[in-house]
């Protein structure tokens, strides 16, 4: 089956669906997400990246959010 760009999901959509699914169905994606993670290196640039994100945060530059705030963001998205 041929998929074209405008038949493509985007990420909010798949999260969105995701979350719809039973606890059972939600693991079973997450286990798949994260095999899927392990199982690929990541490019240099991507670990340069992550570094200085880390960086950034522990400096204080990046604050972290709660769940809470993250969640509402999610929805405000979503919504969006």
């Amino acid at each position: 089956m041929i998929r074209y760009f405008w038949d493509m999901p985007n990420v909010a959509d798949v999260i969105e669906n995701a979350l719809a699914l039973s606890m059972v169905d939600r693991s079973y994606v997450a286990s798949k997400l994260i095999e899927s993670l392990e199982s690929e290196e990541l490019p240099a640039e991507a670990v340069t990246e992550y570094d200085q994100r880390v960086a950034r945060w522990r400096a204080g530059a990046n604050p972290s959010s709660s769940s809470e705030e993250l969640d509402a963001k999610v929805q405000a998205i979503l919504q969006s």
